[in-house]
């Protein structure tokens, strides 16, 4: 992440790459801008998926949340690569609108 310093305060640049699902290890689900670097994986902007609210699997949110989907509030995720189970490709023009 590329950061600048300025008046002692410290910013890191927007990141506006492809939104994925991650699934993690432990049962930890998120939505973001994913990037991978090295042995790390960043997800930022996540929102946990507290709550799918799919009828079978996550792939039916490829295309959006659905009615009873609840996100959690967004926040920056850094995890080992190693602990990521699968990412799914989702719908980015779908998705934009909950992703900051």
């Amino acid at each position: 992440m590329k950061t600048i310093t300025v008046d002692g305060k410290k910013f890191i640049e927007a990141y506006s790459g492809p939104v994925k699902i991650v699934v993690l290890e432990h049962g930890f689900v998120y939505i973001g801008r994913v990037e991978m670097f090295g042995e790390d994986v960043a997800i930022h902007s996540a929102r946990s998926l507290i709550r799918w609210g799919t009828q079978n699997h996550l792939g039916q949110l490829i295309n959006g949340p659905l009615e009873n989907t609840k996100l959690g509030d967004p926040c920056e995720v850094l995890s080992r690569l190693s602990q990521v189970i699968h990412l799914i490709e989702v719908n980015q023009d779908a998705w934009n609108k909950y992703i900051d």
